[in-house]
């Protein structure tokens, strides 16, 4: 079976997935969606042998090195990187001094199962993104 056959019958055996929409131009398999959050398209296209060896199982970061990992995602998930901001945002407002859980109106500090080197690292990410607000 030529790459064409396999792509068409992998193809085939994709649709009716929620992905986005799969097409073949020349030696190129572009996928394209309508993102719900910019309400703009996104489209990715990697080339036929890429798609192929990413469907008989060869990891994706492997396959497409040129990719960034936003764009592997959307080919795997589907999710455009705005969607994925949107789904996985810290709330602005957030309490940063305090994580904790409340499980039958006890509250556990989750604070105290870091290690000391794990609360530098927390305080370190908190400061690059008080940083980043404030440019």
């Amino acid at each position: 079976m030529n790459n064409l056959e396999q792509l068409k019958q992998l193809l085939q055996q994709a649709s009716g997935h929620k992905s986005p929409e799969v097409k073949v131009v020349g030696e190129t398999v572009t996928f394209t969606k309508l993102c719900r959050i910019t309400n703009e398209f996104y489209s990715v296209t990697i080339s036929i042998s890429q798609y192929l060896k990413w469907k008989a199982g060869v990891r994706i970061q492997t396959v497409t090195p040129l990719l960034g990992p936003e764009e592997r995602e959307f080919i795997i998930s589907g999710m455009t990187p705005a969607e994925w901001n949107e789904m996985f945002k810290i709330e602005e407002d957030a309490e940063d001094e305090y994580v904790g859980i409340e499980d039958n109106l006890n509250v556990i500090d989750l604070n105290s199962l870091y290690s000391d080197s794990d609360k530098e690292e927390i305080e370190k990410l908190k400061k690059k993104r008080i940083n980043k607000k404030q440019k």
